[in-house]
């Protein structure tokens, strides 16, 4: 009896102690926590009016656009020329979806309607290789290219000079 009464007293002592120190440990946590927050909302923050170093987001402006359709492959979904924060894209939408196939290019091309095969060197500029065969993606148009020279963009095969699809590019109305 002697031995679990002395056990109790030390249980009990020993959540005591414990308790204390988790009091102990949550009181001085939050002093710091009060002291750090007038310091952070004091501190001047810079807005972009005030630094010119920090430049405006400008929404993209679309400035031609036209729909996919078929040549050697089936092509689908939407392509348009967008200009944002003074650089030009060519974008496909999520709807966009070819065939897969070997050594894939996202070219410009000067034809409304490239052929089907045999696009000659001086017809087209490449902007890359096809990222995806589906979903929406990003290709960067050259600044100094003059896009008034380019009707289209196709999805094209450099390994067969194969037009898989293309979209014609007209102007916005």
């Amino acid at each position: 009896m002697k031995y679990s009464a002395l056990a109790f007293l030390m249980i009990l002592f020993g959540t005591g102690c414990m308790a204390q120190e988790g009091r102990s440990t949550s009181n001085s946590a939050a002093p710091a926590t009060a002291q750090t927050t007038p310091i952070a909302s004091t501190a001047p923050v810079a807005s972009p009016a005030i630094s010119p170093a920090i430049s405006p987001v400008t929404s993209p402006v679309m400035a031609r656009s036209g729909a996919f359709v078929n040549a050697e492959h089936e092509t689908l979904g939407g392509a348009r020329i967008i200009t944002e924060n003074g650089s030009r894209f060519i974008e496909f939408d999520q709807a966009f979806k070819t065939d897969s196939g070997p050594d894939l290019f996202v070219i410009l091309t000067r034809q409304n309607q490239p052929p089907n095969r045999g696009i000659r060197e001086q017809d087209y500029i490449s902007l890359g290789m096809l990222q995806s065969t589906s979903g929406s993606q990003r290709y960067a148009i050259p600044a100094d290219l003059n896009l008034a020279e380019f009707a289209s963009v196709t999805i094209w095969c450099r390994q067969f000079n194969s037009n898989f699809g293309y979209a014609q590019l007209l102007p916005r109305t």
